[in-house]
């Protein structure tokens, strides 16, 4: 009802001044309402064309096409600071629907139907405040290289080692130990990214068309596979990988899909190049004999004086004699050899006793070499130095025990050398695979790529270093 209203009221303020033009009331610059005293507008005939419509200048919103809306003088008075979003809507009169004598108050702007929005003529108000810079700035990411045409961003090579380069900054004393750090962290992960990058071009190049749609089909594969485990939601799914590994859940199953493709590709360019036969298990098992049987460990006491000392020999003789223990009488003050650990003597050989080296003394280490467990041996004479063949000693050696580990036979062993030999020739095949990769591709020098990111990181996360 209200809208009703306000339309009629707006009909009959056009009739009237339509009314007021015929009549010959007014002249044509002569207005047809008094001055509104701020709050209301201004109606001129001039403002009407000859058929009482509005098409007067003031109405003309397009430059010069006629519109149907009643031109108002714009207003400042505070109560009078409306929207425009419906100049077409004025309110005349008290209300009552009946024309007569009109007062300025009697001509207003209808209020806004979008309260929210406020609106007023004229220069903006309010004080201008410039824009301050936020301090010396930090790059965030950048190219440092590519590989084959792909570019190679900071964030990438970065981002994975975020936690390990904030721990070296962390624990750094100084800019070498931290340099030091950061550089065999960062040449390390640029490596694996270069390696990993021409793989993953040299395996899509060869693809087929039915081997590309099955593999867009195994990466929606992973990524139903990745979002089933968050119990079907692919929003947790996201969210927990974002939490845990920084990345997206996309991400996460483009980088499972590379590796599959990665290991594919070195299974069918490097693993038929590598064999391993019988004869190369047997041969590696021969060169590692003593790897695979342990030396024996053959603990011996002995005890020796000079062979004037002849207190000395008693003394020995009667100790022996009275069954004391052999380390008890190498501990004797007339025994010469490592009288400390009590005439303490170890010796590994792998060949059998008859054969092994166990003194540089002729006489000694014939003795030793047929020694049983338990069994002792003496006196035996020997010169210790063939020039001073004067000088003579007198000794006696016991055997403790002999210590045996367990060796691996040949059979036991297969497995292990086959699984070792094949490991080292695909790691050299490998090798040379990359570097056949590297001479066909086009990849930025690695010593160029990795300075530029040592600068990146050193401002990043330790800034102190920075000279």
């Amino acid at each position: 009802m209200a809208t009703m209203r306000i339309r009629v009221e707006s009909v009959l303020l056009v009739a009237l001044a339509g009314m007021a033009v015929g009549a010959g009331a007014c002249s044509k610059d002569a207005p047809l309402l008094g001055a509104d005293g701020g709050r209301g507008a201004s109606v001129r005939a001039s403002d009407f064309a000859g058929d009482g419509s509005a098409a007067g200048a003031d109405s003309r919103a397009d430059g010069g096409a006629p519109t149907d809306r009643l031109p108002v003088r714009p207003v400042t008075g505070p109560s009078d600071r409306v929207a425009a979003a419906r100049p077409d809507v004025v309110a005349i009169g008290s209300g009552s629907g009946e024309v007569g004598a009109m007062s300025a108050s009697d001509v207003r702007v209808a209020p806004t139907l979008s309260p929210g929005l406020v609106t007023s003529v004229g220069a903006p108000t309010g004080t201008a405040h410039p824009i301050t810079g936020a301090g010396e700035g930090v790059t965030i990411d950048a190219v440092v290289g590519q590989i084959n045409g792909r570019p190679v961003f900071v964030s990438e090579i970065l981002e994975p080692l975020d936690g390990a380069l904030r721990a070296a900054a962390r624990d750094a004393k100084d800019g070498n130990k931290w340099a030091r750090s950061a550089a065999e962290s960062i040449v390390r992960e640029l490596r694996r990214r270069i390696e990993d990058e021409l793989i993953l071009s040299e395996a899509r190049s060869g693809l087929t068309q039915e081997q590309r749609a099955g593999l867009l089909r195994f990466l929606r594969t992973i990524e139903s596979n990745l979002v089933s485990a968050q119990q079907g939601s692919e929003v947790a799914a996201d969210e927990q990988y974002r939490e845990q590994t920084g990345r997206s859940l996309s991400q996460e199953a483009q980088d499972i899909k590379d590796r599959a493709l990665i290991t594919n590709e070195l299974r069918s360019r490097v693993t038929p190049r590598v064999t391993v036969s019988w004869r190369d298990v047997q041969n590696e098992y021969e060169r590692k004999h003593a790897e695979f049987n342990p030396p024996a460990e053959y603990q011996f006491r002995m005890v020796y004086t000079d062979a004037t000392n002849s207190s000395g020999i008693t003394s020995i003789q009667e100790a022996l004699a009275d069954g004391k223990s052999f380390e008890e009488i190498a501990k004797l003050p007339a025994n010469d050899f490592n009288r400390r650990e009590g005439g303490l003597l170890r010796v590994k050989c792998a060949d059998s006793q008859r054969e092994c080296e166990f003194s540089r003394y002729p006489e000694l280490n014939g003795a030793l070499r047929t020694l049983g467990v338990g069994q002792t041996l003496g006196p035996i004479m020997f010169i210790p130095d063939a020039k001073r063949s004067e000088i003579m000693r007198i000794g006696w050696v016991y055997l403790e025990r002999i210590d045996q580990p367990e060796g691996v036979s040949l059979y036991d062993a297969q497995l292990e050398i086959e699984t070792e030999l094949r490991t080292e020739r695909t790691n050299a095949e490998i090798g040379r695979y990359f570097d056949r990769l590297r001479k066909r591709g086009n990849v930025s020098r690695i010593e160029v790529m990795a300075d530029k990111l040592m600068n990146i990181a050193t401002e990043r996360y330790a800034p102190q270093f920075m000279r």
